[in-house]
Order: C-alpha cells, then structure tokens, then sequence
C-alpha cells in the first residue's frame, strides 16, 4: 500500500420537495429525488388505505402491549385486505375511505374501518377480531353486539312510527 487514504465521496442532494440537501443518507432509494421524511409524506399521501392500515395495527398493538396480552397474530397486510373489500364485517355498510386518514378522524366520521374485538375480554387474535365502521365499534365498546341490535331495532320502529322509513 501506498499509504494513501481513499476517501469516499459524498454527493449533495437536494429534496425536490422541502429543500432540504444532504448526503445520500438522508434520501430514500427510489425516492424520486425527495428526502426520507418527504418520501414518507408523498408515500402516505399516495397510499390512504395502507396507512389506515397501519395506525389499526398500531393501536391494536399498543393496546394489547398495556394489557399484557399476546403479540398480534394478524398483520396490516390482512386488515389492508379486510380493508379494501370494502364493508362492515357485522353491518355490511360501506366503509368510507375518502376520508384523510388522522388522528382525529374517527371522531368526525363514523364509517370509516374500525378494529373490533368480537369478546371485549378477549385479546387481539384473528378468530377475535372483525373489522367494522367505527360507530358500530363505539357502540360495542361498552355493550354487546345483541345490545346493540336492540337499539337499532329501537330506533327502526320509532322511526317507522313516525314516518320516516
């Protein structure tokens, strides 16, 4: 050896997006000239349903971690799946996906897809798990499906009575 030291060299991006420049580290492969946190947005952005997906499965996980239950034995991939076919597995009305997916989005739309535990007292497993509009969810966190649909029934017939069915 010569004792010559071979430095790498670096290039110098720049995001397309936030202008943000760095070295190659802080860009994302394939990432279309964005930095990582840019290729993240632009991602998500171009991906609503998927990102659904993955905050259901996230807060199933934290809750079941607080609980001491079981790790998970679904992924986002199967709610993704549960997901885009589109209907409420205990109503079958249609899951409204138009919504931008936020933190705060349950609170302002009820159709949007909701992780259910079938047995409240039972973790998140696949045989104890369905995948709802977040009103029935709310509806069930603190009574039964059969209480909920005596409500509904209620609420049909009062309905009916009135005229407006």
């Amino acid at each position: 050896m010569s004792g010559k030291k071979h430095i790498k060299s670096s290039v110098i991006r720049t995001c397309k997006r936030c202008g943000t420049s760095g070295d190659g580290k802080l860009f994302a492969k394939g990432g279309k000239g964005f930095c990582n946190r840019c290729s993240k947005i632009e991602w998500e952005k171009d991906n609503p349903d998927k990102v659904r997906a993955q905050r259901l499965w996230g807060n199933a996980y934290k809750r079941a971690k607080s609980l001491g239950w079981p790790d998970l034995d679904f992924d986002t991939e199967w709610i993704y799946k549960k997901i885009t076919e589109g209907y409420c597995e205990a109503t079958g009305i249609p899951f409204d996906l138009t919504s931008v997916t936020r933190a705060s989005n349950h609170a302002k739309n009820p159709w949007v897809p909701s992780i259910d535990r079938i047995d409240s007292s039972k973790p998140y497993l696949k045989d104890n798990v369905q995948i709802v509009v977040f009103m029935y969810n709310v509806c069930k966190s603190e009574f039964t499906h059969e209480d909920v649909i005596k409500f509904c029934k209620a609420v049909y017939k009062k309905e009916v009575e009135i005229g407006n069915c």
